[in-house]
């Protein structure tokens, strides 16, 4: 549902952007940006099928319990040479979410952005209780830019060094998440003396939502 409603407004965004290439010189200032627009709409595309996509071999009828689930949301980012770390803690059984496509998508999105910026290790603490569930997704890279947090999950910021579109995977996720009625907490990790030594995202869901599954629009 959430890929559906998300295309009809970025088929048009990418007409847009055509037409625009189309009437703006080559030489005109704007046209980077227009390029970037197109080249985004693109990405953006692809992740919306990627996401109407069920993995082969994937039962549509089972439920993975929360620690289960960041299992298989981090799966296909493992790197060799960055650690990773789940810590599930909670009281009582591990929540059972309803099958729900868009928590698995929107958290790979998150540790995906993790693992690009880790310099060694990603970890992932998994708590719960009889009214919560939580989420907090830590890597040990540089941090958000303290300029950069006010706007991140903006769709098109980029704080990449090879200039890929950072901020269109964290507003898709931060949209995904949402819609299942979580909440999410973008900051830094600090040491003692007041250093950043990383990023950190906190998604928590009341566990009521997150075990009936997306919440309606």
């Amino acid at each position: 549902a959430a890929a559906h409603e998300l295309g009809t407004p970025l088929g048009t965004i990418a007409l847009v952007a055509r037409e625009l290439r189309h009437e703006v010189p080559a030489e005109s200032p704007l046209r980077a940006d227009i390029d970037l627009l197109g080249e985004q709409a693109a990405r953006c595309r692809e992740i919306l099928s990627g996401l109407a996509r069920r993995p082969e071999g994937v039962d549509p009828f089972a439920r993975q319990s929360l620690p289960q689930l960041i299992e298989s949301a981090a799966a296909p980012h493992r790197k060799r040479e960055i650690g990773f770390r789940l810590a599930p803690a909670g009281e009582g059984p591990a929540p059972l979410p309803a099958h729900a496509p868009e928590i698995v998508h929107g958290l790979s999105n998150l540790i995906q952005n993790a693992f690009d910026f880790a310099r060694s290790e990603v970890a992932v603490e998994v708590g719960w209780g009889e009214a919560e569930c939580r989420v907090a997704i830590r890597d040990d890279g540089p941090g958000i830019p303290y300029d950069v947090l006010s706007a991140i999950g903006e769709p098109y910021l980029s704080t990449k060094n090879e200039g890929e579109g950072m901020g269109l995977g964290l507003f898709i996720a931060q949209t995904l998440l949402e819609r299942t009625g979580a909440a999410i907490a973008f900051g830094n990790r600090r040491a003692a003396g007041g250093a950043v030594v990383g990023a950190e995202v906190v998604v928590t869901w009341p566990r009521q939502e997150f075990e009936a599954g997306a919440a309606a629009p």
